[in-house]
Parts: C-alpha cells; sequence; structure tokens
C-alpha cells in the first residue's frame, strides 16, 4: 500500500537512513539537500532528489514545493539537517563561552535556531497550501538537553530550536499540523557523527541507533487523535535520562 509523501532536509548519513525507512514500508519520498554528492545519496535511498538550500527561505521554498508536486502532496517534512563543519583549530561545539568570537556564536548556535525557524515556517507554509494538516519534526541532538563545557555555542542553538517547535505546535495544532521535537540524547551512530571530537570508540550502548531515531518519527507520524506527542525524547542505554 502506497503511503503519504515524505520530505527529509539533509540526505547524508541520518537523513539516509530515515528516507530508506520510510520507503521500505511504501512511503513516497524526497530528499532536499544542496550538493550533488548528497543528492545521489538520497536516490540510492530511493527518493526523490530536490537541489534546494534548507537554510534560506526562498530556495527551500521553492524545493518543497518542486518535492511537493513529485510526491503528489506531502504528510510529513523532517529536518534532519547536520552540525555545522568546524573551522581549522576550532573547538567542536563553537568552544568556551569566554574565549570564542562573535562569528564563532553565529555559526554554532543562531545558524541552528536559524535553521529551525526556516523549517518550521517554510514547511508549515507547504503543508498549509495543502490543506490537508501533517506533521512537522524537528531533529535536536543532546544539547538540546545537555550543555558540556565547550558546546554553549551549539547548545544554544538546540534550545531556540526547542523553543521554536514548542510554540508552533500550539500556533499550529488547531489547523491539524503538529509540529514536534524530537531530541535524540546520545551520538548518532552514524559515519560522521562518530568521527566527531570524544566520540570515536564509543560503546554501541552510549550511541542510539539511526534506525531507531527513524522509528520514533514513524511512531509520531502514526499516532492517533485521542494520544500525541510533540515532544520525543530517546537516550542511549548507557546514558543517565535527563528529563
Amino acid at each position: 500500500m502506497t503511503q503519504p509523501g515524505l520530505v527529509v532536509l539533509g540526505t547524508r548519513n541520518l537523513g539516509a537512513a530515515i528516507l530508506r525507512h520510510f520507503v521500505a514500508r511504501g512511503w513516497r519520498a524526497a530528499g532536499i539537500a544542496r550538493s550533488e554528492a548528497s543528492l545521489d545519496v538520497a536516490r540510492a535511498a530511493g527518493a526523490v532528489a530536490v537541489c534546494g538550500d534548507a537554510r534560506d527561505p526562498a530556495s527551500l521554498r521553492e524545493a518543497l514545493g518542486r518535492a511537493a508536486g513529485a510526491l503528489d502532496g506531502v504528510a510529513l517534512i523532517v529536518n534532519a539537517v547536520g552540525a555545522p563543519a568546524a573551522e581549522p583549530g576550532e573547538p567542536f561545539g563553537g568552544g568556551s563561552v569566554a574565549d570564542a568570537a562573535l562569528d564563532q556564536y553565529r555559526r554554532w548556535g543562531a545558524a541552528v535556531g536559524e535553521a529551525a525557524f526556516v523549517f518550521l515556517s517554510e514547511g508549515a507554509r507547504l503543508l498549509r497550501e495543502g490543506g490537508d494538516g501533517g506533521t512537522l519534526v524537528q531533529l535536536t541532538g543532546e544539547t538540546g538537553r545537555r550543555v558540556p563545557p565547550g558546546q554553549g555555542l551549539w547548545a544554544s542553538g538546540h534550545m531556540a530550536a526547542r523553543a521554536l517547535v514548542l510554540a508552533a505546535a500550539q500556533e499550529l495544532r488547531g489547523e491539524g499540523i503538529r509540529a514536534c521535537l524530537l531530541v535524540v540524547d546520545a551520538p548518532v551512530d552514524s559515519p560522521r557523527t562518530l568521527t566527531e571530537p570524544g566520540q570515536t570508540g564509543l560503546p554501541a550502548d552510549a550511541t542510539v541507533a539511526q534506525e531507531n531515531v527513524a522509528r520514533a518519527i514513524e511512531y509520531l507520524t502514526s499516532q492517533g487523535r485521542r494520544g500525541l506527542s510533540y515532544e520525543l525524547q530517546l537516550t542511549a542505554a548507557e546514558r543517565d535520562w535527563v528529563p
């Protein structure tokens, strides 16, 4: 049975795993990315590849429109865009608040919150135009719950994303559009994530499997009206749970 349409922003690593999961379950899927290499990953996952910049409102609006046309409608949009790349010699996460420069804050903190805003506003616009409601899922990492030393800049962006989702969830629910936050409170077991500083060689139980993230998204989008989640957290087995 053919399921509704799904669009994933960011198609490398976790984004590709999400696409593969839903395509295997009969969903029509599209992946939006900027580079040809990332678009090739989306195609390999069985999805329609659409070129677009998820951080630019006009570019994302145009890409979402093309994706909706190719899929004959969209019911689920997921923001799986990854972390910014550290500049040479720069600590992952932006470094300490006392030592970081303003441009580091803008790249690690402000850029994350801005990307969430663009996703939520343009995603809601597309679902409104479709007229059938739908679900927006913003992914956030462990810094959405924990603030490690040296990663305060990055954490500030994830916490801003959470605030935006919580506001959008209340603003859109009356229109049949659900904005959800999925907190992955541990490193994701993906080739890119596990090469980041402090995460190389982690045991499996200290990470979250990509497939479990995809299953959590499927759970969020399949809930009935009498029991809905607007925020869901995945925590690795070896981690203390942080409410």
